[in-house]
């Protein structure tokens, strides 16, 4: 068997990874939190179930587009801080690299490699807090507005003769009568938080291309 034998001094460095930038996919909802509240002793159909959908809400007062904004720049943020941190590690890998003087030994090679590596994983490390930091943040804001739709929801339901309210998108079927979206989107517009004009747009068809990427699907949670 005949092996390939490397010239001594070759130079064989594993470059620094470049950091790949934060996937941000379109808004996906996850408001299990809006689902149920308890049951009201008031209630003329003890056990009746109510339907809401938070997202149409959520696109009805402008708040999918909002949330969406402070998505974007909390995304920007975190990229900003990976690209200095990347620069950060790059010039360090350089400074490193012209300390060792030509040519370089094999023990230096292997003492550069490995150095490579423990900036990859540095970096893999800081990308993957990143991550966590986003959807940490996403769940943030989608629980406040689940708390601010979920009393108006109950209320409506009550008033309705319901002591259940459910998310339409965990719902297989349901009569119109039962869907309260209409009535709890009317309440909310009378907040002050939510009585600026946001425009009257159509409902998107189902499929058709968001701002933020991904297409409108109107069960996505």
């Amino acid at each position: 068997m005949v092996r390939t034998m490397r010239r001594f001094g070759e130079r064989r460095w594993l470059p620094i990874a470049l950091l790949a930038l934060i996937a941000i996919p379109a808004i996906r909802w996850g408001f299990d939190r809006v689902e149920a509240g308890a049951a009201a002793p008031w209630s003329t159909a003890p056990g009746a179930v109510a339907v809401v959908d938070v997202i149409e809400i959520a696109r009805q007062l402008g708040v999918r587009e909002r949330l969406q904004g402070e998505l974007d720049a909390r995304q920007a943020e975190l990229n900003g801080r990976l690209e200095l941190l990347q620069r950060d590690y790059a010039q360090r890998l350089e400074e490193r690299r012209a300390a060792l003087g030509q040519p370089a030994s094999e023990s230096q090679q292997r003492e550069l490699e490995q150095f490579t590596l423990s900036l990859n994983s540095q970096i893999l490390q800081e990308r993957n807090a990143a991550k966590v930091e986003y959807a940490a943040y996403q769940a943030e804001l989608e629980s406040k507005f689940a708390d601010q739709v979920r009393p108006i929801a109950l209320e409506t339901a009550r008033q309705a003769g319901y002591s259940l309210v459910m998310a339409r998108a965990n719902v297989f079927a349901v009569s119109p009568e039962a869907d309260v979206t209409t009535a709890v989107i009317e309440t909310m517009r009378k907040m002050p938080e939510f009585s600026a004009p946001t425009g009257s747009a159509p409902r998107p068809r189902v499929g058709a291309a968001q701002r933020g990427g991904g297409e409108f699907r109107p069960n996505d949670r």
